[in-house]
């Protein structure tokens, strides 16, 4: 090859070479600059909180629950108490709890209101208690859970009676209390009986 055919072939791989450094400074000069992190997906919108339920609808959910168990602890008591007091208690409640809990269901029907139908643990956990035991033992605790959730039931349909926002269900509570009320006055005096 020729002498000055090479000094071209060198000049022009010089020109190249140096075309193809500056075309890179220029391209880093061009190019957009480095993405900036991804910002973190927005959290997602806080869940929508439960409509709250109205006093009245409270007050049916935890009637209709307490008076459904004591339907059921009074069956258990027919079958398994071992004092005929106790027995005849247990029948009592189911035949009053059984009333007034049908003219609460036909009042919140008419109401437009569903009881919850949640079952409350602490009675659920009473029910199993009391399937497990019996005779005097039996006695003692469904005695001594009577009193107690008379003394809570009264509070509850005092509380409705006075301040509840559905005549129809202040009257209904009204009109329950005086049996809630002797209710507990025999559940008492038996548990006296029995040395409670």
């Amino acid at each position: 090859m020729p002498r000055s055919a090479s000094l071209v072939l060198a000049a022009v791989a010089v020109l190249a070479l140096s075309a193809c450094s500056g075309s890179n400074s220029d391209m880093a000069a061009n190019a957009p600059p480095p993405a900036a992190a991804a910002p973190a997906p927005e959290a997602p919108p806080p869940a929508p909180e439960p409509a709250s339920t109205s006093p009245d609808q409270q007050f049916i959910d935890q009637a209709a629950a307490g008076g459904m168990a004591e339907v059921d602890l009074g069956r258990l008591a027919r079958e398994k108490a071992g004092a005929r007091d106790v027995r005849a208690f247990g029948a009592r409640m189911v035949a009053d709890h059984t009333r007034a809990n049908n003219r609460l269901m036909a009042l919140a029907k008419r109401l437009n209101m569903t009881p919850a139908g949640t079952p409350d643990p602490q009675q659920q956990s009473m029910h199993d208690q009391l399937a497990a035991a019996s005779g005097a033992d039996f006695d003692k605790q469904y005695i001594e859970g009577q009193v107690t959730a008379h003394q809570q039931t009264i509070q509850l349909f005092e509380g409705e009676a006075q301040g509840g926002q559905d005549a129809q269900l202040k009257r209904f509570a009204r009109e329950t209390l005086p049996t809630l009320r002797m209710h507990l006055r025999r559940a008492e005096a038996i548990a006296k009986r029995m040395g409670g």
